[in-house]
């Protein structure tokens, strides 16, 4: 499904939007991708844990609602 994505909507889309657009939970609730690695260096990483994690779940409900 990424590369899926990336070839035909990332020019106009952020994944956000998508999930939006698909009415999937975005995984962008507290951080997102780029405040990963202050995070992470921050200590912090359970709060990288569970972003990744919310990451997963919402490509995974994309990729179910797209291709089901």
């Amino acid at each position: 499904m990424s590369d899926d994505w990336k070839q035909k909507f990332a020019w106009a889309f952020s994944f956000d939007e998508m999930c939006y657009e698909l009415s999937v939970d975005s995984p962008k609730e507290s951080m997102n991708g780029s405040g990963v690695h202050k995070a992470y260096w921050n200590g912090e990483v359970e709060k990288v844990r569970e972003y990744c994690e919310r990451d997963v779940k919402s490509s995974i409900d994309c990729g179910l609602k797209l291709y089901k």
